[in-house]
C-alpha cells in the first residue's frame, strides 16, 4: 500500500493547501473502519477456496460479482497509468525535458510496456523486483516524515493553509478522493484470500494492521512536508519528496530521494501490471470475464498482459495533460473511484452476512463511501459510472459462460 502513490500526492493537494492534512486524518479514519469491514467480511467468510468475488456471487449472485470484479480490474488497471507517472516524474528529476507534455506521454507509455516486458518473462521476475525495490522505496517517505522535521516551518504551513482561494468547505471534500488513493490497495490481502494462510486470522491483521501504519506514515510525512516546502512551490514539481529533500539537505540528497523513488515507482508498476492480468485471467476462469482473457495458470497472462498494455496506452495518450500533476489527479480520480464502487459491494456483503454490530459498521461506512465518491470531480464521477454502465453491458453474451474447471 506505501507505493508510489503517496510520491506525487504532494503535487495535487499543494494546490489546495496544507489543510489537506485535515482530509488525511478523515480518510485515515475511513480507510480504517474500511478495512474492519474486510476483516469481518475474511473471519466470517473467506477461505483459501472462497475469495471476495465468490462470497458477492454466492450473497447477490453472478451479474453482481461480474459488475464488482469488473470495477476492481477497472481500478488496478487504470491505476497502472499513475504508477507510471510516478516513475516518469521522478526520472524528470535527473533528465528535465521529461517534464514536457510531448515526453511525459512518451516515457509513460515506455514504463508500461518495460514492465509488461518484465511480466512476460514470468511473475517470479516480477517477484524480485518487487522484493528489491520495497525496502528501497519506502527510503523518501520515511526520512521527510522522520527527520523532515527538524528543517519543518510553521510559518511556511501556516502560509500554505488555503491556497486555492475556495471556502474549506468546498475545498476539502474535492480532496478525499485524492487523498484516499494512497489508502487503496489495503483490500489486497483478502483479495489474496487464497493463497494467504489461515486468512480467518491473517487477512484481518494484515488488512487493519497495514493502514494504520500506513497512516501514521502518510500524516507524518505529508505535514513535514507542508511545512518544509511552500504549497505553491511544490505544486510546481515533479518530485515533491526529492525537491523537499533538496530544499532541506542539498541536491545531491534529493537525487538520491529521487532514485529511491524511481526504483520504488518501477517495481510497483510490475506488480500492479501482473494484478491487473491476473484479475482479468482469474475472472475468465469464473467465467465473468470474456473467453479472450483465459489462459492456464501454469504460465504468465501474455494475453491479458498486452491487451492491459494496448488499453493502458491508449487512455494514457486520451488522458494526456500540460503537467505530471495534471494528469496524475485525474487518473487517481477515476481509478479510486472504481475502487470505492467495490469496497461499497464489501460493505453490502457484511450488511447482508454479518451480525447486528457488523450491519450497523456496514452501513456506516457504505455511506461514508459513498459520500467520498459524491464529493470528487462530478465529471470524473459521471465518466467512471458511464464505464461501469458500458462495461456491464457484455454481462448479456457473457452470462451464458461456464466456470473452467481448473
Amino acid at each position: 500500500m506505501i507505493g508510489s502513490g503517496i510520491y506525487l500526492l504532494p503535487l495535487t493537494t499543494a494546490s489546495i493547501g496544507s489543510m489537506t492534512i485535515i482530509s488525511w486524518v478523515v480518510v485515515a479514519a475511513g480507510a480504517l473502519l474500511l478495512a474492519l469491514v474486510f476483516a469481518r467480511v475474511a473471519v466470517l467468510r473467506l477461505t483459501r477456496e472462497f475469495t471476495l468475488a465468490d462470497t458477492v456471487r454466492a450473497e447477490f449472485g453472478p451479474f453482481a460479482a461480474y459488475v464488482w470484479s469488473m470495477v476492481y480490474w477497472l481500478s488496478a488497471t487504470v491505476g497502472c497509468i499513475a504508477v507510471a507517472l510516478a516513475a516518469v516524474g521522478y526520472l524528470a528529476w535527473f533528465v528535465p525535458g521529461l517534464a514536457e507534455p510531448g515526453w511525459t506521454l512518451v516515457g509513460t507509455v515506455a514504463a508500461l510496456w518495460l514492465m509488461t516486458g518484465a511480466n512476460l518473462l514470468g511473475a517470479r521476475a516480477v517477484g524480485h523486483i518487487e522484493a528489491v525495490t520495497l525496502l528501497i522505496g519506502l527510503v523518501p517517505v520515511l526520512l521527510v516524515a522522520v527527520v523532515g522535521w527538524w528543517w519543518f516551518s510553521g510559518a511556511t504551513f501556516s502560509a500554505s493553509w488555503n491556497v486555492s482561494g475556495q471556502p474549506m468547505s468546498s475545498a476539502l471534500p474535492a480532496s478525499l478522493v485524492l487523498v484516499f488513493w494512497a489508502f487503496t490497495g489495503f483490500e489486497s490481502a483478502a483479495m489474496a484470500s487464497a493463497v494467504v494462510a489461515d486468512p480467518k486470522r491473517n487477512v484481518p491483521i494484515a488488512t487493519v494492521g497495514g493502514v494504520a501504519i500506513a497512516a501514521v506514515i502518510y500524516i507524518a510525512a505529508c505535514t513535514a512536508l507542508s511545512g518544509i516546502t511552500p504549497a505553491l512551490e511544490m505544486a510546481k514539481q515533479t518530485a515533491p519528496f526529492a525537491a523537499a529533500v533538496a530544499r532541506a539537505v542539498g541536491g545531491i540528497a534529493g537525487g538520491l530521494v529521487a532514485a529511491c523513488a524511481l526504483i520504488k515507482a518501477t517495481g510497483t508498476l510490475g506488480g500492479w501490471l501482473l494484478v491487473a492480468a491476473e484479475t482479468g485471467r482469474a475472472g475468465a476462469h469464473a467465467g465473468l470475464f470474456p473467453r479472450v482473457l483465459y489462459e492456464d495458470f501454469g504460465r504468465p497472462p501474455k494475453r491479458a498482459l498486452l491487451i492491459v498494455a494496448v488499453a493502458l496506452s491508449v487512455l494514457t495518450a486520451a488522458t494526456a495533460s500540460p503537467t505530471i500533476g495534471g494528469q496524475f489527479a485525474t487518473i487517481i480520480n477515476v481509478s479510486t473511484l472504481f475502487c470505492l464502487f467495490a469496497y461499497l459491494g464489501i460493505c453490502c456483503v457484511l450488511a447482508k452476512i454479518g451480525t447486528r454490530r457488523d450491519r450497523w459498521l456496514a452501513v456506516a461506512m457504505f455511506v461514508f463511501t459513498a459520500g467520498v465518491c459524491a464529493a470528487s470531480d462530478p465529471k470524473l464521477l459521471g465518466v467512471s459510472l458511464l464505464a461501469v454502465a458500458v462495461g456491464a453491458l457484455p454481462w448479456v453474451g457473457l452470462r451464458r459462460q461456464k466456470p473452467v474447471a481448473v
